[in-house]
């Protein structure tokens, strides 16, 4: 029995990765590695090196999803084709692929990671949907029935935007992990920020979804008996902001790392 495939997320503050046998089935052997942003290409090769030492050594294929940290991609890549014989998978946006078309005029300035959380939505509900990573960026897009992307939005995420307020006033001095209150109008300077922040991403989501339930149902791509397409959430502020996000939002965890599945399946197609 061959060895199963390795998954990889390369994030802006975390590496995720997961393995995919053979036939399908729940990714499974999952683990993280967080790191501060490296700044120079010696940090990238000791990055690098370091998560070589906590991935599975037993891989026969692996596909690497990377936004904005090329040279730890590459870097991985290398080393699992050298010291783990593994055939490996850079990600890139493609025009169409598998049901799916960027709707970008360039689709190479599309982020590689909205395309595969957008393909791993599609192996998971299917098409009309809306996805949303509440990660160090918050990004939103939207995808009709045929598989049509209508676009998206980018905003700065949680830890950002608490960061910026810390960093930037004078008389604001609050940790980044405070919990939102449930209602917008908090008591004391901690809680207000946590939850100006965290409400209007809320109203973002809510925003994004509103629009795309109105522009799917002018192009025919919602069923007359639903109101609201899918609503797939990720990131590492999904769990947090989840309670504040419509009822029927669903949370995946992994829902690059599903979508990095069918990159590795239709590896030929993206040759």
């Amino acid at each position: 029995m061959s060895a199963p495939a390795l998954l990889i997320d390369i994030g802006n503050s975390r590496v995720k990765w997961a393995q995919a046998t053979p036939g399908g089935g729940a990714l499974q052997a999952h683990g993280a590695y967080a790191y501060e942003h490296p700044q120079d290409e010696d940090l990238r090769g000791s990055l690098s090196a370091a998560l070589m030492q906590v991935l599975p050594r037993a891989v026969s294929a692996a596909v690497i999803v990377s936004v904005g940290r090329q040279a730890l991609a590459q870097g991985v890549a290398q080393s699992l084709r050298r010291e783990r014989s593994a055939r490996v998978v850079l990600a890139q946006v493609q025009r169409e692929f598998r049901g799916l078309t960027v709707g970008y005029n360039h689709p190479s300035h599309l982020g590689v990671d909205r395309w595969v959380a957008m393909l791993g939505a599609g192996r998971l509900v299917g098409y009309p949907c809306t996805v949303v990573d509440l990660g160090t960026a918050v990004t939103v897009d939207a995808v009709d029935r045929a598989g049509q992307h209508l676009g998206g939005a980018i905003a700065p995420g949680r830890t950002l935007q608490r960061r910026s307020l810390r960093q930037s006033t004078a008389r604001i001095r609050t940790g980044e992990r405070e919990p939102a209150p449930s209602s917008l109008f908090a008591r004391d300077t901690a809680e207000a920020v946590a939850a100006g922040v965290d409400h209007g991403l809320a109203a973002l989501v809510n925003l994004a979804q509103a629009d795309a339930a109105r522009e799917l149902a002018l192009c025919g791509s919602l069923k007359a008996d639903r109101a609201w397409p899918p609503l797939l959430v990720t990131g590492g502020d999904a769990p947090d902001l989840l309670p504040l996000l419509p009822a029927h939002a669903q949370h995946v965890d992994d829902l690059v790392l599903e979508g990095a599945r069918s990159l590795l399946e239709g590896a030929e197609e993206i040759r």
